[in-house]
């Protein structure tokens, strides 16, 4: 994987209006069910999408797992207003084709992907079966970005009251009003660490207070609207992919048995974030905490995680 600004590079003439993009070129090992008649025919592709896994991360496995080389092109969001007029439906991902074609919709594009690369079953029956588990995985994910995205596709912020203690006997508490963006909270609870706000008084002397705390309850709380729409959504989502896995192998293998499919690679992505935020979640569900370290186990996975570029979310 390259990790490279193409600000000067022979596409500039034509996105030279889109802002700054990054581009990833990867190139991972063939997939033994790709031959290479196939392979000789098969179209240059370009995926666009923000810096991040978010609903671009399924794509990116599928180009994985079938071992296809793409251009990963990455979109600073400071530049998504004006870039947005070039993609169709004003959206990303979209993926291109040789230069050509752009496709938008995040499950579209990995439908599309999947029938290429043979990752979407062999019989009508299989391929319902794998949009069932796909489709309602997109619900889960869905409900979960909402937590933390706002209509124009940022990262939200939220404010709210810190008081600080005194310090001594003739020292008095002090409240300030925190602005901080969401992004800092799930970073700093990705380490399991303590966001720590420096509340610096001007008037004091010494060594400035500290407040610490988790705040990811203030931010986006258990009792939120948007928290218990997640929480009800994972739950009816989670239980129907336990049974469903436990109705094929005894939920011993992948969604479609021996194979990897496009509804395992889905699975993977769309829990990301979520088991981050909460890695208990899967804790109900054994079933399915064993399919995950199954598909975190497959070769082409395990190598791609490697060398996938690490972002925030």
């Amino acid at each position: 994987m390259v990790y490279e600004d193409i600000s000067n590079s022979s596409r500039k003439k034509r996105i030279c209006k889109l802002g700054s993009l990054h581009e990833l070129t990867h190139k991972p090992n063939p997939v033994r069910h790709l031959d290479g008649y196939t392979r000789r025919f098969m179209p240059s592709y370009t995926l666009y999408y923000f810096n991040g896994r978010g609903r671009a991360e399924v794509i990116r496995m599928i180009f994985a797992v079938a071992g296809i080389s793409y251009n990963d092109k990455r979109v600073n969001f400071k530049d998504w207003s004006t870039f947005k007029a070039y993609m169709p439906c004003s959206c990303l991902p979209v993926l291109e084709l040789e230069n050509k074609i752009q496709i938008p919709q995040s499950m579209t594009i990995a439908r599309y992907l999947a029938r290429e690369f043979g990752l979407y079953g062999k019989t009508n029956m299989e391929m319902a079966r794998i949009d069932s588990i796909c489709d309602s995985l997109n619900d889960l994910f869905n409900d979960f970005m909402r937590m933390f995205y706002d209509k124009d596709g940022k990262i939200g912020t939220f404010s709210f009251m810190v008081t600080v203690p005194p310090r001594g006997p003739t020292d008095k508490s002090l409240t300030v009003n925190v602005v901080c963006a969401v992004t800092l909270l799930y970073i700093f609870h990705h380490s399991r660490s303590i966001l720590v706000v420096l509340i610096v008084d001007e008037e004091r002397t010494g060594p400035k207070p500290t407040f610490g705390t988790d705040m990811r309850s203030q931010a986006i709380g258990e009792s939120s609207p948007m928290r218990q729409m997640f929480k009800e959504t994972s739950s009816k989502v989670l239980t129907f992919l336990e049974k469903t896995l436990e109705k094929y192998n005894n939920g011993t293998k992948f969604f479609m048995g021996e194979e990897i499919s496009l509804a395992d690679l889905m699975f993977f992505a769309a829990l990301e974030n979520p088991l981050l935020e909460n890695p208990k979640l899967l804790s109900s569900y054994p079933r399915l905490t064993a399919l995950r370290n199954l598909i975190a186990g497959h070769s082409k996975i395990a190598s791609y995680m490697k060398i996938r570029h690490l972002t925030d979310f």
